[in-house]
This record gives C-alpha cells, sequence and structure tokens, in this order.
C-alpha cells in the first residue's frame, strides 16, 4: 500500500475568474502563493519520501513550497498535466454554457465521450492519468507520497482509486 497525498495547486487568476485553466502555463496569484505556504506549513511533519508535480507553473510553484521544508527534490509528470481544453482555454465556464450550451452539458454529464474543440479528448486524459498514477504508486509501496497536479486529474485519480 502506498499513502498519495493528492494536492491542488494553489490559486491563480484565471481560477477566481472562473476560467478553463487546462493545459495553459498559468502562474499563481499571490494568494495562491499564501495557500501554497500554509499548505506546506500545515503538511511540514509528513513523512513524504516523493514529491511529484505536473510542469505546470502553478503546480510546481505549490510543489516547490512543499518540498522547501521536506528537503526534497520535486519531481516533474509530464503525465500529471491538465487537460488541455483546446480552443476553450482561458474562457468563462458561464460562457462557455452560454455559448456552446450543447458542447457543456456534454462535457458535465457524459465527460467520457467530451473533447473540447481543438482538445484533448477526456477520455485519453483520463488513460495518461492513471498511469501516472499507477506508476507513481507502484514506485513507492509502503511510502508515503505527495502528489500536486490540479483539479481534473485529482478527480480522475480519485475515481480510480
Amino acid at each position: 500500500m502506498v499513502w498519495l497525498y493528492l494536492v491542488r495547486h494553489g490559486e491563480t487568476v484565471w481560477n477566481a475568474e472562473g476560467r478553463l485553466c487546462g493545459g495553459s502555463d498559468i502562474p499563481l496569484s499571490p494568494k495562491g502563493c499564501h495557500q501554497a505556504e500554509r499548505l506546506a506549513d500545515r503538511l511540514r511533519t509528513v513523512p513524504f519520501t516523493a514529491i511529484y508535480s505536473s510542469p505546470l507553473l502553478r503546480t510546481r510553484q505549490t510543489a516547490e513550497a512543499l518540498a522547501r521544508h521536506h528537503r526534497l527534490p520535486v519531481q516533474i509528470i509530464p503525465e500529471l498535466s491538465e487537460i488541455d481544453y483546446g480552443d476553450w482555454e482561458g474562457m468563462v465556464v458561464a460562457e462557455l454554457a452560454r455559448r456552446f450550451p450543447d458542447a457543456e452539458r456534454s462535457r458535465t454529464e457524459d465527460p467520457l465521450r467530451f473533447a473540447a474543440p481543438n482538445g484533448e479528448p477526456f477520455a485519453d486524459f483520463t488513460k495518461r492519468v492513471i498511469a501516472a498514477i499507477r506508476s507513481i504508486a507502484d514506485a513507492h509501496k509502503g511510502e508515503t507520497v505527495c502528489v500536486v497536479a490540479h483539479q481534473g486529474v485529482n478527480r480522475v485519480a480519485l475515481c480510480w482509486v
């Protein structure tokens, strides 16, 4: 068995605005930096043996705050990146519902068959996330590991577990 701490990155300006960040490389907002530092302080006594992160800046910033307390390197795993929303990147979710009601309904009601225009199909996203989480878990049996990723990644990981 492995203990996986699934951490979502701190807030970005796009998160606060209700925008889809997806694969866009958005940094943490000042509030998000504060959240990352508070979380790092809160988890400072957890005996992590490894810290993994998506390559996107917002997750790396969060993971680096945790890593400082644990004196561990942040290991970057590209497969932990958030789903690529293609043409929808940066759009406000409320705007999607208004402009593309059928597609937005599909995204929330039938996600396994969903893909944003020029984006990553959700089924492909799910496969890569599960493979990454499985690989991390297999490499750390009997250990406690931190995985810093995204809302979508963490939801897929939780559903798989």
